[in-house]
Formats: structure tokens, C-alpha cells, sequence
């Protein structure tokens, strides 16, 4: 017997009740190669780097108990002691005080993968020492603020590569430590489950229940009253699972909920649904929660904050800027380690090592942001070779087998393979006059003949490397 048609099945096998996903497909990774060939040739490579400017005995563990168990596929059915499961799916079981419900996911399918400290997300990107500090105390202290006429909702922002990742980690363990975290879900592009936008409510809500006592009893009431609440829209979700449970206990100091690469989740229709849900938890009554988002400044999220009367005066826009102290800062402390731990082949270079000009030259280059310098320290580090060479290489910026650059170039060639094939040709034009030029999109329309806006339109996909003004200017209004 199955409901709610176009969401997650409902089933009712042998006496038992399922939640069945049987809507959710299979996330393809799109390759980048055929896609290559376009930044190549255009010359775009380059320059490109140049813009960084349940089964099983249950237990009764309140609120939930998730276990998930390896299914058999010799059969059509797989057989289980409590009724028959289709094939390639897991059985994961949740407790909920005295109730059991029962959901079978996809393999693979673990929302948990999307906390700051799961195994999945190891090695962990997180701030080096003694950088960040000044960002992070502020984005500490907007978490603490009592004042309920503050804004509830924080949007940090930045460029591909500004360590956003980091900063959003670095931030939930000190929260965490601190027992100011109340959740916190980290999206990553082409994932089955970090994914996915349909585990986010559900995952925060879990964390909540887990570390909040007086949190522990609502949200197990409202799963084993409405299970169906598993199936249902994110805003739904938000509203019966975090938004209704928290205020029945305000508390004094609020807790705060991370959501880290909003714009890495499936499709932009979620990245709004997800934006407005969290608005309207806070449309009629305050809440003892504060969220702070993170997301590329990709142009759909940008109107939503900044044009739209969904956010108007109710969000704190928070830019990762460039730091060249913090990179500098970076390099020096990774330059030491390297001539400590490379000492057989290291041992007669003399300190400081590299010299202050070298050093400079790397700081500049990396226009602020850590993604260069994270990418150069790695090269630089391969035990494979002599780190004096390396660096020679990363002078030299060579192109080629041998290039440090390589991560670099497919970050950059992701963003720009989401152009339209048909406007690449015309991309091609701005992006050669933006390397050399600093034009804004209005001067760039005048000097390519183009419709006022069209650059725009043609820059829309690349807002993660471009600072695109989202108004025209007042001469052309």
C-alpha cells in the first residue's frame, strides 16, 4: 500500500509501516573533461587564476537509534524477520522512546556523514593556527547576541577557494566545545547523502535531540505521533522537528545551528526552498536558535538576501575577505615544517628558507585567499621530491605534467564548464578583457556592443570568481 505520491513512499508490509525512498535518484558526477578542452583554448586556464580578486535487535535510546545493516540481493525480496525488504536497499532503525519506526534508505544513504566530525569529511579542513582569529571571536561573539531585535540569520559568503570549509569546521568545534552548538550539516557537490537537501531538517534535528536534554522528548513525540514528518517538505520539516520543539523551552542563550556550503546541495530550487524555510521558522515568534549559512555568492542565493522581502533586514551579510597576513602567517609556519620534516634533503638550506622576497612574491600571487596557498604548500610537500625544487617549479609557474596547479585549474574549470555551451564564445570575449582589464559590466556591455545587462547575464554562472554588481549603475537607470 503505498502514499503521498511524488515524495517518499509509505508502504504497510506485513503489519509493519516503511518509509520507502524510492524518489530520490542517483547523483551522476559529471565529468570535467570534455569541458577542459574549452579553458584550454581559450586561454582561460590561465587566467582563470588570475580572478581570484533499522533490521536488527532494537534498543530503545531516545530520540533515535539509527543502525544500518547490509541487505542481500540474491532474491527479488530480501527475507527478515519481520516481514520482506526489495533488494539494494539499507534498513536503518529509529527508536523513538516506546516506538519503532522503521525506514530503508539507499546504500550509502547516512545523514549523519554531513556532521563537522564524521569520519567521511576526514582529512577536515579547519583554520590554521593563529589565523582567523579576529573573524572567528566576531562570528563567536553574533552567536551569543541576546538581543532579540539582532538578526537570527548569518550569511557568510565568499569566493571558491576563500576557506569557508574551514573557517564553518573551526567554528563548530569551538561552539561545540563550548555547548553553544545545537547542529550543523555540511553539503558537498555530487555526494549521495551530503548531497542531498532532503536529509538537512532531519539531521539537525537529530543533533538537537541528541545534545539538547529538554529538547529529547519533543522532537521523539512529534516522529512517533506523525512518522510521516520524514517524508515531508524541509519547511514542513524545520517547523515540527526544530521550530515548534524550541519554543516550548526558550532558553538564554541561544543555540546555533551551521549549515556549510549551501550551494553544493542538489539544485538551486532547494538552495531557495532551504533559504526561505529557515526565514518563515523565524515569521511569528522568536526562536532561542541562531543560523549561519555559508555559500559561494552564487547570483540566485545573492537576490535572495540582498533584492528579495524574504531576508530584507533580517540577515548580517558576512564576507570572507582576503588576508594576506593570515596567508603570510600560513606560509611561514608550513615553509618551517617542511625544512624540519624534509631534513635529509633539507639539511643544507639554510634559514629562513624561502627568502623574504620569494615569500612575498607567494603571498601576492595568492591574492588572500588560502586555496592557493593550501594548493602550493601541498605541492611543495610531496616526500617524492626535494622541496627546493618544487618551489622552483612554483616560481617558474610552469604549465604542464609537472604543474602545481592542477587542483586550481579544476576548481576554476567546474565553474566555468556550468556556462551554456552556446554562450561561451562571447564568455570567451569579457573573460580575455577581464584578465586584462578592470571593466565593469556596464563599461564591458559599451565596448562589446552588447544589450544593457548582458554581461551579467553572461558572467550570472560565475559569481564565485567574480564580484558581478547585482544593480545597474545609475547612468544607465
Amino acid at each position: 500500500m503505498s502514499f503521498f505520491e511524488n515524495s517518499r513512499d509509505f508502504q504497510v508490509i506485513h503489519g509493519k509501516f516503511y518509509a520507502v525512498a524510492g524518489d530520490m535518484p542517483d547523483i551522476e558526477k559529471t565529468s570535467l573533461s570534455s569541458s577542459s578542452n574549452f579553458a584550454q583554448t581559450s586561454g582561460v586556464r590561465r587566467g582563470a587564476r588570475c580572478l581570484r580578486r533499522p533490521q536488527g535487535r532494537l534498543t530503545s535510546h531516545a530520540p533515535f537509534h539509527i543502525l544500518a545493516k547490509p541487505t542481500e540481493s540474491s532474491s527479488k525480496y530480501s527475507e527478515r524477520s519481520d516481514g520482506y525488504l526489495p533488494p539494494n536497499y539499507e534498513q536503518s532503525t529509529t527508536t523513538i522512546n516506546d516506538c519503532t519506526f522503521v525506514s530503508h534508505t539507499r546504500q550509502g544513504e547516512k545523514a549523519l556523514e554531513g556532521l563537522h566530525d564524521s569520519v567521511e569529511s576526514f582529512p577536515q579542513p579547519r583554520c590554521h593556527p593563529e589565523t582567523r582569529t579576529k573573524m572567528l571571536k566576531d562570528l563567536q561573539k553574533w552567536s551569543l547576541e541576546k538581543d532579540p531585535t539582532s538578526s537570527s540569520i548569518l550569511w557568510l559568503f565568499g569566493p571558491a577557494g576563500a576557506g569557508k570549509s574551514a573557517i564553518m569546521r573551526t567554528l563548530s568545534r569551538q561552539l561545540q566545545s563550548a555547548g553553544w552548538l545545537g547542529g550543523c550539516f555540511f553539503f558537498k557537490r555530487g555526494h549521495l547523502t551530503r548531497g542531498n537537501a532532503k536529509v538537512l531538517s532531519v539531521t539537525i534535528a537529530y543533533q538537537l535531540a541528541i545534545s539538547v536534554p529538554w529538547l529529547k522528548g519533543p522532537i521523539s513525540q512529534v516522529v512517533e505521533a506523525d512518522p510521516s514528518i520524514l517524508a515531508k517538505s524541509i519547511e514542513t520539516q524545520l517547523q515540527k522537528l526544530i521550530s515548534e520543539p524550541c519554543r516550548m523551552h526558550p532558553r538564554q542563550s541561544p543555540l546555533t545551528i551551521l549549515i556549510d556550503g549551501l550551494d553544493e546541495c542538489e539544485g538551486q530550487d532547494f538552495h531557495l526552498e532551504i533559504l526561505r524555510a529557515i526565514r518563515n521558522c523565524f515569521a511569528e515568534h522568536p526562536l532561542p536558535l541562531r543560523f549561519i549559512i555559508s555559500s559561494r555568492p552564487e547570483a540566485h542565493i545573492r537576490e535572495l538576501f540582498e533584492s528579495s522581502s524574504v531576508y530584507h533586514g533580517i540577515y548580517k551579510p558576512f564576507n570572507v575577505e582576503q588576508s594576506f597576513d593570515d596567508i603570510r602567517t600560513y606560509f611561514l609556519d608550513e615553509f618551517s615544517r617542511i625544512h624540519h620534516e624534509h631534513r635529509q634533503t633539507m639539511a643544507t638550506v639554510p634559514l629562513p628558507w624561502p627568502f623574504p622576497e620569494v615569500l612575498h612574491k607567494l603571498v601576492q600571487k595568492s591574492s588572500g585567499y588560502f586555496i592557493y596557498a593550501s594548493t602550493i604548500i601541498k605541492f611543495i610537500d610531496d616526500q617524492y621530491y626535494r622541496p627546493t625544487e618544487r618551489l622552483a617549479i612554483v616560481m617558474q609557474d610552469q604549465i604542464g605534467s609537472e604543474s602545481p596547479f592542477d587542483m586550481l585549474d579544476q576548481l576554476y574549470i567546474s565553474i566555468l564548464s556550468t556556462v551554456p555551451i552556446a554562450k561561451r564564445p562571447k564568455l570567451i570575449q569579457i573573460l580575455c578583457v577581464l584578465v586584462n582589464f578592470d571593466f565593469s559590466p556596464d563599461e564591458l556591455d559599451k565596448l562589446l556592443k552588447l544589450e544593457i545587462g548582458d554581461t551579467r547575464l553572461f558572467l550570472r554562472s560565475l559569481h564565485s570568481i567574480f564580484n558581478v554588481p547585482l544593480e545597474l549603475s545609475k547612468e544607465e537607470h
